[in-house]
């Protein structure tokens, strides 16, 4: 029993011998186990905090980095943070340049290899392969090898998915820096730009500032500004980026045979005058282009590079020398004024010349110049016409006052004489009443470019005003020389002219003066030829002579014809009060009823008495101190039919004359309105009495001022009618109610029935079309009875009264009827089309 208990004691103590060195077997092998982890999850936070680091790093760094230095700084840091043989990163920048390679671990070829394999998706099972991406954008692919061309394992894949996330962060933030930069930098450019502009005076300088700024806005190689010219029917270069040497561009814009309506629409040339006069020029752009026609009508940009099928835009193109434009047009308060062009070179991708971002860019600095471009074109329009004429686009007085002051001062200094023409047209009024105004404009435009033709290019051609012209010729002392010159300028002038298909020939006279012999001011020598001029007048015309000083007495009549002193006075007139109005009354030939009244000026001159406006409304018709009469005239006619009618007379039609530059006025329409208003007038009894010139020329200002006074209830009458260029068969287009037969017609009727044939077909003609008829200067019975036998029922003249003032007019009319006016003017009826006058 002893022996069996130990034996048992043994066995016992052996098993739980054994059961404890098991269980200190399983203890060191859980703590092996846990050192490993240990181990590894330590190595996977060193590997996670180099990957937060190195983002962080880069992050801080992109500021100074470009995006070759972001990869690069990417690529180390994922191979330091992954566990492989090798590791390569391709990444395809958005502005469609090449792909972007970077490797580790692996040779050039292998790595070339291996980024075939990451677009192709197949071919290589040693590789992980991750995304770059963040949301809907996708910037590249990464790619870990395998160790022994093994199998990665999982913890690859999860430490290269955080590497992939972490990479397409770092690209998108840098992408948002380098728009930042970008959008910075474009708007530091634009505010270059117009803090450029805004100390510019002059368009070409404008034009280059714009044609600098444009690479620093969109980041081109080249620029050029092309500006639309409405005068020859082409863009014309401009300007083009300093230090470029490419050739001078004129480009010619056709409009399509197919399209009458553009353009009027956007300004371009009809195409037959785009033909004729652009012939020559090497590059042509067809508005029938739809690139053109969108650009154009949509103000859209244009891209022209190797896809352009267009030839004529690539011809364009391949003038710059460059692969690349992208075009955007100038538009200002709706006027196209040209376009601007950013040129790019071969390093600029597809991607880049069609970045909506880079058009958005282009189109706001276009907008920018086109406003900049229309302040400074004003400005300099505005200067030329306060030193230019508006017709011919010669000096005017002022600028050809300056040069002359000019030349004297240089006269002075270096003893060279100055020599001044004085040139007036002869009998030039016989043109306008001729032919009319606008014949006489044209012509004046012509002489100013033949005489401007006969000088030299150091003289100064200058139109003075109406008929006058001036030409100073500096250093000319040569009496040989200065006749040859005058008689070659007054050759120029008498030989005809073609105007609107009318021959039309005038002649000229001119006079002479020399400094400092004839004086030293500009006053004295203007002066001087003025008399030369008229002596030359006073001898027959046609002709010139120099000053000479005259030793006999002055031609006692000469105040009364010296035209010049005539208006210097009357530019005065207005402020001293010398105008008066005397009032011609319409008679209303079945009654003999005074049914209207025509105001009359008169000017009661302090030294030649009174005037007719005969005398001086041509001259006042030369510039604008006939709107300041007529407007004069308007108020105080209408200010007196408010008098009579307060006065208890019956309600009238008051006719008041105005001239082609009020109706051209902008303000016109505002005048008559306020002077009605001003006088409780209701329009309906005003008429304005113009000239079938300027209603059948009523474009731009004068037709809308027609047009809004007839809406308001003002009635035109057209005055004079027939002593005009329209015929019979255009007087239904005359926008008138009345027409007003002219005296020389009514002057022609007598007893014989053929002396009123015109007349009654005039009277014929005005009843078809509804209007009155108006006889003006009726001075016998004969006259007044043919006119109401031919169915005109109202006259002016003085058979029933000369013009009055407003108290003898108001006394007319209170007393009935004129004592001149025979009862028997009351005829039953008027005869008709088709009943023959009686010889009574």
């Amino acid at each position: 029993e002893h022996a069996v208990s130990a034996a048992a004691r043994w066995e016992a103590e052996a098993l739980t011998g054994r059961r404890l060195a098991s269980e200190r077997d399983r203890a060191e092998a859980a703590r092996t186990a846990l050192e490993l982890e240990a181990d590894r999850l330590r190595l996977e936070v060193d590997r996670l905090e180099r990957l937060l680091a190195g983002p962080a790093t880069t992050g801080a760094d992109l500021l100074d980095q470009d995006i070759d230095g972001v990869l690069d700084s990417l690529a180390a840091r994922a191979a330091e943070a992954l566990d492989g043989r090798g590791m390569v990163l391709v990444v395809r920048p958005a502005d469609g340049s090449p792909a972007r390679l970077r490797w580790h671990g692996v040779d050039e070829d292998e790595a070339r290899e291996i980024e075939a394999v990451l677009w192709t998706g197949s071919g290589r099972d040693d590789l992980e392969v991750a995304e770059i991406a963040s949301g809907a954008a996708q910037h590249g692919r990464i790619a870990v090898v395998a160790h022994h061309d093994g199998i990665p394992s999982a913890d690859v894949a999860r430490s290269l998915g955080r590497v992939a996330s972490l990479a397409a962060t770092t690209l998108e933030l840098f992408s948002a820096l380098a728009e930042a930069r970008h959008s910075d930098s474009t708007a530091r450019a634009l505010l270059s730009f117009s803090d450029r502009l805004s100390g510019l005076t002059t368009l070409t300088g404008a034009i280059q500032v714009l044609a600098d700024a444009v690479p620093d806005v969109t980041g081109c190689a080249q620029s050029s500004v092309y500006l639309w010219d409405a005068d020859r029917f082409r863009l014309t270069m401009a300007a083009r980026t300093e230090g470029v040497d490419a050739p001078d561009e004129e480009i010619r814009v056709i409009v399509p045979s197919w399209s009458k309506a553009r353009p009027q629409r956007f300004g371009w040339p009809e195409p037959e005058v785009a033909e004729e006069r652009d012939a020559d020029l090497p590059v042509t752009v067809r508005m029938d282009s739809p690139e053109i026609e969108r650009m154009v009508r949509q103000r859209e940009v244009l891209v022209i590079d190797q896809s352009t099928t267009d030839p004529l835009l690539r011809s364009m193109m391949e003038r710059t020398g460059l692969p690349a434009s992208v075009v955007a047009p100038m538009y200002a308060a709706g006027e196209f004024l040209g376009v601007l062009a950013a040129n790019f070179d071969h390093t600029a991708g597809s991607a880049v010349i069609r970045d909506p971002r880079l058009h958005e860019r282009l189109g706001a600095l276009a907008d920018q110049a086109a406003t900049a471009i229309q302040n400074l074109q004003l400005l300099e329009q505005v200067s030329h016409m306060a030193w230019h004429d508006a017709l011919t686009g010669l000096p005017n007085r002022r600028l050809f006052e300056d040069r002359v002051e000019q030349e004297l001062v240089r006269s002075k200094r270096l003893g060279e004489p100055v020599c001044v023409f004085f040139v007036d047209l002869d009998r030039f009024k016989d043109v306008n009443d001729t032919f009319g105004h606008a014949t006489g404009d044209a012509l004046i435009h012509q002489v100013g470019e033949r005489l401007q033709a006969c000088v030299r290019d150091q003289d100064t051609v200058a139109r003075l005003g109406g008929d006058e012209f001036a030409i100073l010729l500096p250093g000319l002392a040569d009496q040989l020389s200065i006749n040859q010159l005058a008689e070659r300028a007054l050759e120029a002038v008498h030989t005809p002219f073609d105007i609107f298909g009318d021959v039309v020939t005038i002649s000229a006279s001119l006079g002479i003066a020399i400094a400092p012999e004839h004086g030293d001011t500009y006053d004295d020598l203007l002066n001087r030829a003025d008399k030369a001029m008229f002596r030359v007048k006073d001898h027959g015309r046609d002709g010139f002579e120099v000053y000479r000083e005259t030793t006999g007495p002055t031609n006692p009549g000469r105040r009364a014809l010296d035209e010049r002193e005539l208006y210097g006075d009357l530019v005065k007139a207005i402020a001293r009060g010398e105008f008066s109005l005397a009032y011609q009354p319409t008679i209303d030939l079945r009654t003999a009823d005074v049914v209207g009244v025509e105001a009359l000026i008169r000017w009661n001159h302090p030294t030649l008495g009174v005037l007719e406006p005969a005398r001086f409304v041509p001259l006042a018709e030369r510039s604008d101190v006939i709107v300041s009469l007529d407007s004069w005239v308007l108020w105080q006619a209408c200010r007196q039919l408010r008098a009579w009618l307060d006065h208890g007379l019956a309600p009238m039609r008051l006719s008041v004359n105005v001239a082609s530059r009020d109706l051209a006025s902008p303000d016109f329409f505002d005048t008559v309105h306020r002077t009605l208003r001003d006088t409780d007038i209701d329009p309906a009894f005003l008429e304005l009495e113009i000239t079938e010139r300027v209603v059948l020329e009523r474009e731009g200002p004068a037709g809308e001022n027609i047009d809004r006074l007839r809406r308001l209830g003002v009635r035109f009458s057209i005055d004079d009618f027939g002593s005009g260029n329209s015929s019979l068969d255009r007087i239904g287009s005359l926008p008138a109610a009345t027409v007003k037969i002219d005296r020389s017609f009514i002057a022609a009727i007598g007893p014989e029935e053929e002396s009123s044939t015109l007349v009654s077909a005039m009277i014929a003609m005005a009843g078809r079309l509804e209007l009155t008829c108006v006889a003006e200067g009726v001075e016998t019975a004969t006259q007044a009875k043919v006119l109401l036998q031919r169915g005109c029922t109202l006259a002016q003249g003085n058979y029933f009264s000369p013009p009055l003032d407003a108290e003898a007019f108001e006394a007319m009319v209170r007393g009935a009827s004129p004592a001149e006016v025979p009862d028997s003017f009351a005829e039953p009826a008027a005869p008709t089309d088709d009943t023959e006058p009686s010889d009574t």
